[in-house]
């Protein structure tokens, strides 16, 4: 995988938190210049996604204190997950690159009067609302897909699942479910590139890194770890398509034990430092919860 510097944004590199990093800093104002010298330090933008902003969406009493927090330290919006994996598809058709954020937060509300809010009001747009009303439906449906479909992987290299596993199932819900679904032409130049067989160890573009990180950690998750499916999964593993082009990701303790097994395992998560809630305790000086 190239590095992850080619995905800076004027010179800022992108980390990441989860949704419940954000529910939990913008209750504790005292953590905010912290988090800013960090950031600030580290030349670093905080990638605000998709995920997040639905997520978020449903609490609006968190709303005020999230557009302040926002315009405060250095942030940017991430492209949503189904658009970053549509220029994946499009990068590896061309050769192009992938361009994971739409621009630094602060100057998108330049124009307003009141960006704070500005952004309140975002969170609360009917498109936006509508949407997460959509996420929830698709959670339901995720889980029960991962349920129905559990015993149609069996392992490759052994009795048992291992990390060698893990390769075979992405590349086959990447091709099978993913590519050969909604972008053919897509799926018929990786069939052509790999051939019939899938042996040596089937990989993935670097232009699809997203995709990739996305198959792997649901294997890591239901595979094997033998987690079963819960009501934040969706969420969790949505998100997943975005935190490859970060230099930093600081998530939820389940999803980073997932994503710290895949980095040892796997070159997506080279160039990506992997935290828990721990981190940011440390940094603060604080006792997060």
């Amino acid at each position: 995988m190239e590095s992850i510097l080619s995905f800076a944004l004027d010179g800022y590199s992108i980390a990441y938190f989860d949704t419940n990093i954000y529910g939990i800093l913008v209750q504790r104002p005292e953590s905010w210049q912290s988090i800013c010298t960090y950031l600030q330090d580290n030349g670093l933008l905080l990638g605000v996604s998709d995920v997040n902003v639905l997520e978020l969406s449903s609490a609006p009493g968190l709303h005020r204190d999230l557009a302040r927090f926002l315009l405060q330290i250095p942030s940017a919006w991430f492209k949503p997950a189904t658009r970053l994996m549509s220029e994946e598809v499009q990068a590896y058709l061309d050769g192009g690159q992938v361009t994971p954020v739409v621009g630094p937060i602060s100057s998108l509300v330049l124009e307003s009067d009141d960006p704070v809010a500005y952004l309140e009001a975002f969170l609360r747009r009917e498109v936006v609302v509508n949407t997460r009303s959509t996420m929830v439906r698709r959670k339901d449906e995720f889980e029960r897909r991962i349920r129905e479909t559990m015993d149609n992987f069996e392992p490759v290299t052994g009795d048992t699942y291992s990390e060698a596993d893990g390769p075979y199932y992405a590349f086959q819900l990447i091709w099978l479910q993913i590519l050969c679904e909604d972008y053919p032409e897509c799926a018929a130049r990786v069939k052509n590139e790999m051939g019939i067989d899938w042996r040596p160890l089937p990989s993935i573009a670097p232009q699809l890194r997203g995709l990739w990180l996305f198959a792997l950690a649901q294997f890591y998750r239901y595979y094997l770890h033998r987690r079963r499916p819960t009501g934040t999964d969706y969420g969790d593993l949505i998100q997943t398509v975005s935190i490859p082009y970060c230099r930093v990701a600081v998530v939820e303790r389940e999803l980073s034990q997932d994503l710290s097994h895949i980095k040892g395992n796997d070159s997506v998560l080279q160039h990506t430092e992997i935290h828990d809630l721990g981190f940011l305790r440390e940094l603060t000086g604080l006792s997060l919860q």
